[in-house]
């Protein structure tokens, strides 16, 4: 009971109202008139404060203002920065498959590398690469025919390629596609030499016969051209196709799948593809069909 009462003044005080008037200096006429306690006070006091907090960092959530705060990027220049470092990705990636393109090609030339052996690589790490960053593609397409011919050459005059197998026969080598029909024929004349081939989009590209990649290019269209070199100075070509699984030097088998064909140069055939193929025999451009039976 002592309690309570030692309590009670100060909870009446806490609980008085008192009246706040706001009069004029010069007539003393009541100008404003507030009833107000202790208690009103704090509890507006709370009130405003939470208000206030609130909507200060509501404000700086959900405006420029945030930008303003120390480690906080803006939404553009968060794309900015991610931009370039997908750039600076792509450019590395592009400066170690060249420097490893060269490397490999003078090798060849030079004879230092012996592709009948299934340990060696001309180079690894080189995949097919997907949506957002592509590789810049090595040479322009009168370049790489003239790649072909050397590559051919050089085959041809050395011997430990003839013991890959005995091109020449339709026995021997096998179609690219599973399933196709040949909408280009062969021309010796044209500017891109091979056939053209229509088959089911993202259906398997198969090798002709054993053989080792020694080429993966890309171009505008985020195409792929795959080169493999064969024996006796057998080169196949494989334009316009995706998703390629093998590494750059890998020894290809005979009729192993190593990529997807590409899409249809006619935009209305969307469940249809296309590959551009071609075979060449001591830097020569030869027709297909006199060698594989397509």
């Amino acid at each position: 009971m002592a309690k309570k009462k030692k309590n009670k003044p100060f909870l009446q005080k806490f609980f008085f109202h008192y009246r706040l008037v706001i009069m004029s200096d010069e007539n003393f006429e009541e100008k404003i008139s507030l009833r107000l306690s202790r208690a009103n006070v704090l509890l507006f006091t709370l009130i405003f404060s939470i208000v206030l907090i609130t909507g200060t960092c509501l404000t700086i959530a959900y405006t420029p203002l945030k930008e303003l705060l120390p480690g906080v990027l803006s939404k553009e220049l968060k794309q900015s920065l991610y931009t370039i470092e997908n750039q600076m990705d792509s450019i590395q990636q592009w400066y170690g498959t060249n420097q490893k393109y060269v490397s490999n090609i003078e090798s060849i030339l030079k004879n230092k590398i012996d592709l009948s052996s299934t340990e060696h690589h001309l180079g690894g790490g080189l995949k097919d690469l997907s949506e957002s960053t592509k590789p810049l593609h090595f040479r322009m397409e009168k370049e790489e025919e003239q790649f072909i011919r050397e590559v051919g050459a050089e085959i041809e005059s050395r011997s430990q390629y003839k013991k890959f197998l005995n091109v020449g026969g339709e026995s021997t080598l096998l179609p690219p596609l599973d399933k196709f029909s040949i909408i280009k024929p062969f021309d010796s004349r044209a500017p891109e030499k091979g056939i053209g081939l229509e088959s089911k989009h993202s259906s398997n590209v198969y090798s002709i016969a054993e053989g080792t990649i020694i080429s993966i290019t890309w171009n505008s269209e985020d195409n792929t051209t795959v080169i493999l070199a064969h024996n006796d100075g057998w080169v196949s070509v494989y334009k316009n196709i995706t998703q390629v699984t093998n590494q750059l030097g890998d020894l290809i088998g005979t009729h192993e799948p190593f990529a997807k064909v590409g899409n249809h140069p006619n935009t209305s055939k969307i469940l249809q593809g296309y590959i551009n193929f071609q075979m060449w025999k001591n830097s020569r451009a030869v027709d297909p069909k006199v060698f594989i039976k397509l």
